[in-house]
């Protein structure tokens, strides 16, 4: 089966997620840092290693679950508004993610953002993971009523 409307999302996360790596990885190359951010720090690489660092934590398992919402039948309608709120939102998150201001406004729009997302998908996860495996839980419960 085919996942057209995750694939979508995957690709344009995909471009972006080269692009802070390779915001990262030539930043890197000007300064001949390596693993380490110098001393003393160079906070503008480590915000930048950052921002990729955050945006691989938590955009994969999203459209994990995505994918695994199209599979099950999941509304495209809702799969587009979480695919779109996760490209606003790890934009807005790269964007605010600043060594000297935790409360920049698109870090607080990305970090809310993204627990909006989850929250989401975790909504539906527990509704599709319910209703494949309540046939399941049945039959277990018959199978150990029988010994």
């Amino acid at each position: 089966m085919q996942l057209p409307i995750t694939l979508f999302y995957a690709a344009i996360l995909t471009i972006f997620a080269l692009v802070l790596s390779f915001g990262a990885g030539s930043f890197r190359g000007k300064t001949g840092l390596s693993v380490l951010f110098g001393e003393p720090p160079n906070m503008e690489l480590a915000e930048k290693v950052r921002r990729h660092q955050n945006f691989l934590e938590y955009v994969p398992i999203l459209l994990i679950v995505m994918g695994a919402i199209e599979l099950n039948g999941g509304s495209t309608t809702f799969l587009h508004v979480v695919g779109a709120l996760l490209i606003t939102v790890r934009i807005a998150h790269a964007v605010g993610i600043k060594h000297d201001n935790l409360g920049h406004p698109g870090r607080l729009v990305g970090a809310g953002g993204n627990r909006l997302a989850h929250t989401g998908d975790g909504r539906i996860r527990s509704l599709v993971g319910r209703t494949r495996y309540d046939g399941l839980a049945h039959h277990v419960r018959r199978a150990r009523t029988a010994e």
